[in-house]
Formats: C-alpha cells, sequence, structure tokens
C-alpha cells in the first residue's frame, strides 16, 4: 500500500482489491488504491470527493463502487452522510445526490439492495432510506 491507513474500507471488483479512505495517523482521507493480486501491485486511483474514515463501502455487478457515510471532520460528530459511486471504466467518482437521513452508529447498517438503501439495526429492517430506479435515479423516502 502506498499510503498507511486505518479506519478505512476494503471492496473486492474485477479481481482486485480496493481500500478507500481512512485516516493516516494525521489526516481524513479521500485517496483510493487499487491492489493487484496477481502482479502483487498497489495503484493510486481517483480520489473521492469528500474525505472519510470509518467508512463503508460495496460493489455492485463488478462495474461500481459505492462509498457510504464515515466521519469527514475533527471529531467524531462531524458525521458524512454523502454517498459516492465510483465508475470503474472511467476511473471517477460522482456524488449521489442522495443524502443519508439515518445516522451511522456501530449498530446501524445501511445495505445496498437491488432495490435501494435500506436501514437495518441488527438484522431488523428499520426503514428504506432511498429508492434506486436506475442508476442516476434515486427516489429519496421520508421517515
Amino acid at each position: 500500500m502506498n499510503e498507511s491507513r486505518n479506519a478505512h474500507a476494503i471492496t473486492m471488483c474485477k479481481g482486485n482489491i480496493f481500500v478507500l479512505g481512512g485516516f493516516s495517523g494525521k489526516q481524513r482521507l479521500n485517496s483510493v488504491e487499487k491492489y493487484n493480486v496477481k502482479e502483487d501491485k498497489w495503484t493510486q486511483m481517483a480520489v473521492m470527493k469528500d474525505k472519510r474514515h470509518y467508512l463503508s463501502a460495496c460493489t455492485i455487478n463488478d462495474e461500481y463502487i459505492y462509498a457510504f457515510g464515515g466521519f469527514f471532520g475533527s471529531t467524531e460528530q462531524e458525521i458524512n452522510d454523502t454517498i459516492e459511486v465510483y465508475e470503474v471504466e472511467k476511473n471517477s467518482w460522482v456524488v449521489l445526490t442522495v443524502r443519508m437521513k439515518v445516522s451511522l452508529v456501530l449498530c446501524c447498517q445501511l445495505v445496498l439492495t437491488m432495490f435501494g438503501l435500506e436501514s437495518f439495526v441488527g438484522m431488523q429492517r428499520v426503514g428504506s432510506v432511498a429508492n434506486r430506479n436506475h442508476f442516476d435515479r434515486w427516489q429519496k423516502h421520508e421517515p
């Protein structure tokens, strides 16, 4: 890894490991690195728009990487409510217009399903945050 970090997210895409954001010990990071397992090589990828640590990430259809939430400031109270999408083939990030309404705490998680973003506490679904009709079309759900 080119830049040491903790509190980062990891996801697999196209047989590579992607490491997103985190904390360097001095600052929050928006950098993204790809590890090519076959070549044993790290590559710096396009940076996310927001710096974030303790974020979540997942890969959809081996084409898109979603980065959710995390913290962006100097304190843990500065919660990032944005969702960014990385298009692997274009090596570029887009910030979605939908915002997460559910505060991310250790006991709460957001799950990206084929229908949208669902909010869970433990194994119990507690609400729908947004509905995904198409990649660019999200519909917010009011609590």
